[in-house]
């Protein structure tokens, strides 16, 4: 695929605003402004949601959560995207509040057989709560794996994200409670942080994501790596019918699996763009990132 092909589907995740019920009829999550004290080059705010059904002094699995190439432009489009743009908070409270229905009656993102199996998945276990920071993710499209601009992003998260997070609200500590994951472009920044930092990750999660065939190889042996070292981390591949990227997708699963891993790949009916994230993919990621961790005082 060329990489002007990729850069245009890339940007279909910004090309459609929210149009679902108003936000402030959902009571699921608080959302917080942070400052990030030594950024560096890097963004000097990102976003914090907690649910308001967890006491603030309830320590929370965390989930780091890295946007699409289309909010790249500005810091505050781009730490507000998974917010504003794909769906999160209606995602959280479909989850809270049980059954899970469509929520776009002319699109079947979600099959009769997934939503049967989503719900009776919640009706076994209740969704159980999260803390989720989304830092303003840089556009790295293009750039050489080996990039020491994804070196100093990974540090970025390490020592200035978290430990801004985990100042302002209590957080279980340890890989098992802390996953990360992305969307497209950030699928790929998930995959790559993680790489450099798997000591940090227990789950790590990539939706859509922005790479090819030859990284698919690439990272089924990073993660491979980090599992034989480290113990095993749990993986997520989502990616759609009309992902531009479900060829290499389908291809780190099953590299994972050669390797004796059980990623989890999800495959759904839709495009690349914010109408699947808010109808599926949003939902998706949010579920399994809840199974995965560890910890939950819901547990």
């Amino acid at each position: 695929m060329s990489r002007a092909l990729s850069r245009r589907h890339l940007l279909a995740l910004g090309s459609t605003l929210l149009t679902e019920p108003a936000r402030a009829e959902l009571a699921s999550l608080t959302v917080r402004e942070l400052a990030v004290p030594g950024a560096g080059n890097f963004a000097q705010k990102c976003l914090l949601l907690r649910p308001t059904r967890a006491l603030e002094s309830t320590p929370l699995k965390l989930v780091v959560l890295f946007h699409g190439l289309g909010e790249t432009g500005r810091e505050a489009l781009g730490i507000r995207a998974w917010y504003e743009r794909y769906g999160l908070p209606e995602a959280y409270a479909r989850l809270s509040a049980p059954p899970v229905v469509r929520t776009l009656p002319k699109k079947r993102y979600l099959s009769d057989e997934r939503l049967t199996a989503i719900n009776a998945e919640l009706a076994a276990v209740p969704f159980q709560d999260l803390a989720i920071v989304c830092p303003f993710t840089p556009n790295v499209l293009g750039k050489d794996p080996n990039s020491p601009v994804l070196d100093h992003y990974a540090d970025y998260v390490e020592r200035a994200l978290l430990p801004a997070v985990r100042a302002a609200t209590p957080t279980l500590i340890g890989a098992a409670h802390l996953g990360v994951d992305g969307v497209s472009l950030g699928g790929y920044v998930s995959l790559e942080v993680f790489s450099r930092k798997p000591e940090l990750f227990g789950v790590v999660g990539t939706m859509q994501g922005a790479f090819g065939m030859q990284l698919a190889e690439v990272y089924a042996r990073r993660i491979a790596d980090a599992s034989a070292e480290l113990g095993p981390r749990r993986v997520h591949i989502t990616t759609s019918s009309l992902d531009p990227f479900r060829a290499a997708a389908e291809r780190l699963s099953l590299r994972l699996m050669e390797r004796g891993l059980a990623p989890t790949l999800t495959l759904a009916e839709g495009p690349h763009d914010q109408t699947f994230l808010r109808e599926a993919g949003t939902l998706e990621m949010l579920l399994f990132q809840a199974r995965a961790l560890q910890g939950s005082v819901r547990e």
